[in-house]
């Protein structure tokens, strides 16, 4: 529960400091993207080769 709290409170505070940074804030989402799109990628190829082993 606490660290929930936690990272709910990081992620508004990134937030906050985006908005600041209203110049930068397209390069930063792209960023964020493009990591989340590698991270997902990642994510599905080894659920992928888990069920395929699991087989």
């Amino acid at each position: 529960m606490l660290k929930a709290k936690r990272s709910e409170t990081r992620e508004k505070r990134i937030v906050q400091m985006i908005d600041m940074n209203f110049e930068s804030r397209s390069g930063l989402h792209n960023i964020f993207r493009t990591k989340y799109k590698h991270i997902c990628s990642i994510l599905t190829l080894t659920h992928h080769i888990k069920y395929v082993s699991n087989k």
